[in-house]
């Protein structure tokens, strides 16, 4: 059987799209390599790859606090990949992305704030709480991997919509006051911005809703300043389609027939009107 030093062995990852760091190759050849000769052959790999076959766990959560086992698993695939006839490609930091993600869709914590959002029997201060907590984490990373899943950022931007219009001033002024950041965080991390673009129009038209209720005085100023915002952050993405789909809801708002009072309207004038500026400037 051809034997190959770890410079072959190299090459022979890269060809079949095996993308992993030096460490982990020199790891993986010296697991092999059980002789300590320097080479390797296919028998030895199917012999790693079988005892590798005979190791188990029994939920993700155990390779993200088992390096042993962790590095078992990446060589497991890694063989997998490397042996079979299938154009089995693997990369080593993906692997390890979509073991953060997946640890963190577990995460209890975030889990019971985003259930908060969604159940009006919660206390009010509770839910105040729930918004903070989960713009905080979201901001400094801590809550990142959520946004992988579509159906978490679905019960997210859903449950914010639902606080906008809350009738407890204190929750919708929080609601009001994350609502910018909570959007910008999902725009720049969500595995699929589209999910984002799905729930923009009901946050926005809960915005309207505000300003059009005298009976929300207070915060209608302080729903300018995060619809200002919220506008800023999306024209700075340079996506000419995200764009016009604000220019699409924003003309809504100018109809007397969706927005009764006429400061409100001329509201939405002045956010269509910055939108097309921003199309038509180079």
């Amino acid at each position: 059987s051809k034997k190959l030093n770890f410079d072959d062995f190299l090459a022979a990852l890269h060809a079949n799209q095996i993308n992993i760091s030096q460490d982990l190759a020199k790891n993986i050849f010296a697991q092999i390599d059980v002789n300590g000769n320097g080479f390797v052959t296919k028998e030895e790999m199917d012999a790693l790859l079988a005892k590798l076959d005979d190791i188990h766990f029994d939920s993700i959560a155990e390779l993200a606090n088992n390096p042993e086992l962790l590095n078992l698993a990446m060589t497991k695939q890694i063989m997998d990949c490397l042996l079979s006839d299938n154009g089995l490609a693997f990369v080593e930091t993906d692997f390890l992305a979509h073991l953060e993600a997946t640890m963190e869709f577990n995460d209890p914590e975030a889990l019971a704030y985003l259930n908060k959002l969604s159940d009006r029997d919660v206390a009010w201060e509770d839910r105040i709480f729930a918004m903070d907590a989960l713009n905080k984490g979201l901001e400094s990373g801590k809550y990142n991997a959520m946004l992988q899943n579509d159906n978490l950022v679905r019960q997210l931007l859903f449950g914010i919509a639902a606080q906008l219009l809350d009738e407890n001033r204190n929750v919708q002024s929080k609601a009001i006051e994350v609502t910018p950041n909570l959007l910008d965080e999902c725009f720049n991390k969500a595995a699929r911005v589209d999910v984002v673009y799905d729930h923009l129009p009901e946050i926005l038209d809960n915005m309207f809703k505000i300003l059009d209720n005298a009976h929300c005085a207070m915060n209608h100023q302080n729903v300018k300043f995060g619809m200002d915002e919220i506008i800023d952050n999306i024209i700075n993405t340079q996506h000419p389609v995200a764009a016009l789909q604000l220019a699409k809801i924003f003309a809504g708002k100018c109809d007397i027939e969706n927005v009764l009072n006429a400061d409100t309207r001329n509201y939405g004038l002045q956010c269509l009107s910055k939108i097309m500026f921003s199309l038509e400037s180079p």
